[in-house]
C-alpha cells in the first residue's frame, strides 16, 4: 500500500503562479470544464507539505468532498521564494490505472486542513499470499520446522 495524498481544492479563482521551466498559470482550483490535464497544471502547487511527501507518488485532487482527479508524480520542489512546494514530474491518471479507477468519482471526508494523507493498501495490489518473497520465508521456516506448533510458534516471534 501508499499513502495517498488528498487536497481539497477550491472553486476556481485567479492567481499567477510562475513555475521554474514551465509556462506560468493565471488560476487555481476547480474548473468545471477544465480537461484533467489544466486541472494538474494549475494546481500542481503551491502547498504547504510535510517531510512525509518525500515518499509518496499519487495525490488525489478534490472539490466538495469528491475526488476529480488522481495524478502521479515523481517528486516536490520548492516554489520560487517561498518555504512552499509544488509537484513535479506529474501526470494525471486514467481509466484503467489502480488509483483512478479506486478514487475518480469517490467522496471523501473533508478536514479543516486542505491537505491530509490516507494509507491505502490496495494502491499497489500488494498480498502477501501471491508475494514470492514471502513464500520463500515462509518455506524456508517450514523447512526447519516442520510441526505445526513449532512453525507457528517461530512465526509468531519473527
Amino acid at each position: 500500500g501508499v499513502l495517498m495524498i488528498f487536497i481539497t481544492l477550491s472553486a476556481q479563482r485567479a492567481a499567477l503562479l510562475n513555475y521554474p521551466n514551465e509556462p506560468s498559470v493565471k488560476w487555481v482550483g476547480y474548473s468545471f470544464n477544465a480537461t484533467d490535464s489544466e486541472l494538474w497544471d494549475h494546481n500542481k502547487g503551491v502547498w504547504r507539505l510535510g517531510a512525509r511527501v518525500n515518499s509518496e507518488e499519487y495525490v488525489a485532487l478534490c472539490f466538495e468532498g469528491e475526488v476529480k482527479l488522481v495524478a502521479h508524480f515523481s517528486g516536490v520542489a520548492l516554489y520560487p521564494n517561498s518555504s512552499r512546494y509544488f509537484f513535479v514530474g506529474g501526470r494525471p491518471l486514467t481509466k484503467g490505472e489502480a488509483p483512478y479507477d479506486k478514487w475518480i468519482g469517490q467522496r471523501v471526508k473533508g478536514t479543516r486542513n486542505p491537505i491530509r494523507y490516507e494509507y491505502d493498501p490496495d494502491i499497489d495490489g500488494w498480498k502477501w499470499k501471491t508475494d514470492k518473497g514471502v513464500a520463500k520465508v515462509l518455506d524456508d521456516l517450514q523447512a526447519k520446522y516442520p510441526r505445526r506448533d513449532e512453525f507457528l510458534y517461530h512465526l509468531k516471534n519473527i
